[in-house]
């Protein structure tokens, strides 16, 4: 939960910080019509090691991309905490 929470914070701009994680971009072919459903959506940069794939802004990709849209435009981070834990249960 607070890596989504973290990433929420870098989505949304919160915080200042850099992690390179990059939006999905709509003139992307490759890109499979879901990912394009939310302008939120992520993109998963393409990996070779194992050490990498358990970097932060690899491992949370997955996880953000499969929330529901309401939940990632949520208007602040205590209601994407509630929304968050209302959706895990």
């Amino acid at each position: 939960m607070a890596d989504l929470v973290q990433c929420f914070k870098i989505v949304h701009g919160i915080g200042k910080v850099e992690c390179g994680l990059k939006k999905v971009e709509a003139n992307q072919s490759r890109i499979l019509t879901r990912n394009l459903s939310d302008n939120l959506n992520l993109q998963k940069p393409v990996v070779k090691t194992e050490l990498r794939r358990n970097f932060y802004s690899v491992r949370v990709i997955d996880s953000w991309n499969k929330l529901p849209a309401d939940i990632k435009h949520s208007t602040n981070i205590s209601m994407f905490k509630k929304k968050l834990t209302k959706w895990m249960e």
